[in-house]
């Protein structure tokens, strides 16, 4: 994961602003978690396991078709932006009125 970063010229302190879509528990999951990285499983591979066996490997994320990605992804980018607004009004210093 941390060669997908570099490759994609994306600091490592901006995993949290990355997705990975993966359909392996043990690999693709745990290692995006491990990193920091937004996980999203695809459940509907017949190969792979279906139950998480450590925390690591519990996702973010399930879809259960390839349709249900679009809507997702808006879904974490409305969610990034809303904290990312939340993040800069908090850091705004409070202004007292007096009168």
């Amino acid at each position: 994961f941390d060669a997908a970063l570099a490759a994609f010229d994306i600091d490592a302190a901006d995993a949290d602003s990355v997705v990975m879509i993966g359909n392996h528990l043990s690999r693709d999951v745990s290692g995006a978690n491990r990193r920091g990285i937004i996980s999203i499983w695809q459940s509907w591979s017949p190969r792979r396991e279906k139950q998480a066996t450590a925390p690591d490997e519990v996702p973010d994320y399930v879809v259960r078709t390839p349709g249900e990605i679009p809507a997702l992804l808006e879904f974490i980018e409305l969610t990034m932006a809303r904290q990312a607004t939340h993040r800069a009004m908090s850091a705004l210093a409070p202004v007292s009125i007096t009168g």
